[in-house]
């Protein structure tokens, strides 16, 4: 395997569309490029049926398909290898996949199943290291949306305006912020949730709130666990559970109810991206990642954290001065090879290319020269076993 970063793919498509040094295109726009580019080639090598990232999981009559099952590839007996046929109206035998649910016929209930699917493409994203100053009239403590963010002012909390340096309203402070909402911690076994605007409350002592994304939901999580001891259930866009806050030690744990390192109060702001959960303490020089049961520090220099403002960027203060900048760690990729990293370059420099209204055409002869190495090579692997065995049949000579 290969690695290489997301920012590294980005520099290298920066070179070939002669953006070097270019502030034309902003950072967050980049990693839109590169997921975009990312998840047409991603198609690609799904349906040329490369294996480099197929996951396998054991299925059975009923099973529910994986939250991040993108495609089959293939369901066969797990001890044999011999592959099931996908019933039809002429076949009766095999499997389906009937309301996201693997349906096998009678003949193969009780045996031993594989399944072999595509996950979806991982979200890539990238850090620049930018940083551009950002001018606020009190520091901020949690931005809501482009034109509001809430302050302390006298020991008060006040809703303030972007554009006109405005104090709004007075709020409500306490409490872990998200971008809808708030947690507010009433004592050790009480967690209720406030709007910004005080409209919404509600307490639960027994079941946990679902922060999605950065968005606080009233949603239940569908679950035999017991849940009682935790106050927030973090998940993915799709529901997926991947971390839990515990109401009495107020720490981190996995979605397989192990501890972590990290214990949050009420100063701390979390952010849940695709890479991890991200919690930030005000005033400190670096920002926590969980990623799993790892916990990682993330670096700010000189600067110390202020608030977050969406996927791509935060807040961050020195010597009474604000800088937006973009935060968190750049996406780590596997290639089983350098064409993946050509193909994937090339594609973004065409999209950068057309971004800045310039021609294309040379880069997008070299996309089709990578691409079909791609397929060439996807090909001499087919036939590797053949090579292999002509090898040993011939005594070392390939026929």
């Amino acid at each position: 395997m290969i690695r290489y970063t997301s920012k590294d793919i980005i520099n290298r498509a920066e070179q070939l569309a002669d953006l070097q040094n270019s502030d034309f295109i902003s950072d967050s726009e980049k990693q839109y490029l590169l997921n975009e580019a990312w998840g047409i080639f991603y198609q690609k090598i799904t349906n040329a049926k490369d294996k480099s990232f197929i996951k396998k999981v054991s299925v059975y009559n009923g099973f529910t398909l994986p939250l991040d099952f993108m495609q089959l590839s293939s369901i066969y007996e797990t001890r044999s290898k011999n592959g099931l046929c996908k019933m039809t109206d002429g076949q009766n035998s095999g499997y389906d996949i009937v309301n996201n649910r693997i349906v096998v016929s009678k003949d193969y209930e009780g045996v031993g199943l594989t399944m072999e699917y595509f996950p979806h493409p991982q979200t890539l994203f990238y850090n620049s290291g930018k940083k551009e100053a950002k001018s606020f009239v009190v520091e901020p403590l949690v931005i809501i949306d482009d034109d509001l963010f809430i302050a302390e002012t006298g020991g008060d909390y006040y809703l303030y305006s972007f554009s006109n340096d405005t104090q709004l309203s007075q709020v409500s402070g306490s409490g872990f912020k998200f971008k809808n909402g708030r947690i507010v911690l009433q004592n050790e076994n009480q967690i209720a949730f406030k709007s910004y605007n005080d409209d919404d409350f509600e307490i639960r002592t027994d079941i946990p709130f679902v922060v999605r994304g950065n968005t606080v939901t009233y949603d239940t999580i569908q679950t035999d666990e017991d849940l009682s001891d935790y106050a927030i259930c973090f998940t993915d866009n799709s529901g997926e559970v991947l971390y839990y806050l515990n109401r009495e030690n107020s720490k981190i744990y996995t979605k397989n109810f192990e501890e972590t390192d990290i214990v949050v109060d009420s100063d701390c702001l979390l952010y849940l991206r695709d890479d991890g959960l991200y919690i930030g303490i005000p005033g400190a020089g670096f920002i926590y990642r969980a990623l799993g049961n790892v916990v990682e520090r993330f670096a700010l220099g000189l600067n110390s954290f202020c608030t977050f403002v969406d996927d791509f960027s935060v807040i961050e203060s020195f010597n009474s001065k604000f800088y937006k900048s973009s935060y968190g760690f750049n996406t780590i990729l596997d290639y089983p090879s350098n064409i993946y990293f050509t193909v994937l370059a090339y594609s973004l420099a065409v999209s950068f290319k057309i971004k800045q209204n310039g021609d294309p055409t040379l880069l997008n002869s070299k996309l089709d020269e990578a691409v079909n190495q791609f397929w060439d090579s996807l090909s001499r692997d087919d036939n590797n076993q053949y090579t292999i065995r002509n090898v040993y049949k011939s005594r070392g000579r390939i026929w």
